[in-house]
């Protein structure tokens, strides 16, 4: 068992009642200013961020420290998983939890990892702007996890972690699934697709969901990308046409398996 952080989105209740709700309460180890923080076993990291609406990433904890003294224990990391490397490495620090920030130097750390690498034998280059922690769509565009690393040091309720982020929000299938499908409505709302994935997870794990008001068809769609039977149902022939219409075209680009109806 590991400890894993997840950074919460911008509604943090919602997010972490969804977290829960998929890994169980009796693995939670705390909540705190910006992460849940889990003890789980090994499991597929991207499988389940890509199922996370709520969650912007996911993080592996790899020390446990009393005070915000990390410049060692990066020091560590870094040599021991960059000693073999080659290329150009992108890397990235992100702090969350601290509400006063001016506790810790992040450019002093920036710097410090750049000096880092570059005793390796490495070129590198950090993607935070202005010293300031990185947005998550540009550690995803920059494939800073595939890459290098994003380090975050994480203020928890009595001591302090640091992590690797091993997981992020794919920010481009999410942009596919809103505005590439077929058939949007924006008189009738728009449900996103990430609120619909939590609204499906604190339905707990039925092998099927029913939606009786499926509009456009984003929680039948996001059903099924979830390995679920959907079933969706609306008053109006135009939401079923949407539905039905979205439904093959999800089939079509993530080729999905399961079943579903819409009547």
């Amino acid at each position: 068992m590991n400890l894993y952080a997840f950074e919460l989105g911008r509604k943090k209740e919602l997010s972490t009642a969804e977290l829960i709700s998929v890994l169980g309460e009796e693995n939670l180890v705390e909540k705190n200013l910006d992460t849940v923080i889990f003890k789980l076993k090994d499991f597929a990291p991207q499988d389940l961020q890509d199922r996370l609406g709520g969650t912007i990433k996911i993080i592996e904890i790899f020390e446990t420290l009393p005070n915000l003294d990390v410049k060692d224990k990066i020091k560590e990391h870094l040599e021991e998983n960059f000693k073999d490397s080659s290329g150009k490495i992108p890397f990235s620090i992100s702090i969350l939890s601290i509400k006063n920030l001016r506790q810790i130097n992040i450019k002093d750390l920036l710097n410090y990892s750049k000096k880092i690498l570059k005793s390796l034998g490495l070129n590198s280059r950090f993607v935070n702007k202005n010293f300031k922690n990185t947005r998550p769509s540009t550690i995803f565009k920059a494939k800073v996890i595939q890459k290098g690393i994003d380090i975050n040091i994480i203020q928890g309720n009595k001591e302090m972690f640091l992590g690797k982020t091993i997981a992020i929000q794919n920010i481009n299938d999410y942009s596919k699934r809103d505005f590439d499908k077929p058939k949007r409505d924006m008189k009738v709302g728009m449900l996103p697709p990430k609120l619909s994935q939590i609204l499906i997870n604190l339905a707990g794990n039925p092998k099927t969901i029913y939606d009786p008001f499926c509009g456009t068809g984003t929680i039948l769609m996001e059903g099924l990308l979830m390995g679920k039977d959907v079933v969706g149902s609306d008053i109006s022939d135009r939401m079923v046409k949407y539905s039905k219409e979205n439904t093959k075209w999800l089939e079509s680009e993530f080729n999905t398996k399961n079943s579903y109806k819409i009547f």
